[in-house]
């Protein structure tokens, strides 16, 4: 017999950080993760592009990693300096992501992606790559959020397209979002 217990989040933790305020008085498509291969975020950046959604939303990633110039190249090589801001590191990423519109993970292989739970916890939905393990464990196809081939830069411009452009469709899913990841919490793991 097996049993598989989930990565626990920290509600209460992330209850009290998401509060805080932030200096953004914009709409924007939120990102997390390391500036790696792995997380696909030159992928993401183009899918974002091709969205064409409009010019008053921006895409924040938050983190760091050896890919940063390689991303900032690309920014600036698509005309998105004004649009796409690479954050870097953020001792709260939660008041991020509790503010943000969606949350977009691109990432090609995942074990179980936290800042996805973190982020359905936050009351927002997200936009997930659908790799081997992970994403699909979480993230209930147009339930809570939408699940996306890997790579697929026309699929994942179109979820961000359709998301965003989509206010009933959205409205359900951030309707849904905390309440699906209701058996991640601290106290039901422990």
């Amino acid at each position: 017999n097996v049993s598989v217990i989930k990565n626990p989040i920290q509600t209460d933790v992330i209850d009290q950080m998401k509060k805080e305020k932030i200096k953004i008085n914009y709409q924007y498509i939120l990102a997390v993760g390391r500036l790696n291969k792995l997380k696909a975020f030159d992928v993401l950046i183009r899918a974002f592009h091709r969205a064409k959604i409009e010019r008053n939303i921006k895409l924040i990633i938050i983190g760091e990693g050896k890919k940063r110039q390689e991303l900032e190249n690309l920014i600036n090589d698509l005309d998105l300096s004004e649009r796409v801001k690479l954050a870097g590191l953020k001792s709260n990423p939660f008041k991020y992501m509790y503010n943000a519109k969606f949350l977009v993970s691109t990432s090609t292989y995942e074990g179980s992606p936290n800042v996805v739970i973190e982020s359905l916890y936050c009351g927002i939905p997200v936009i997930a790559t659908d790799c081997p393990t992970g994403p699909s464990e979480i993230i209930q196809n147009n339930y809570n959020g939408l699940l996306v081939p890997v790579n697929d830069i026309d699929k994942i411009s179109n979820a961000i397209k359709n998301l965003y452009s989509d206010k009933i469709f959205y409205n359900m899913l951030k309707k849904n979002s905390k309440e699906s990841v209701s058996s991640f919490h601290n106290d039901i793991i422990s």
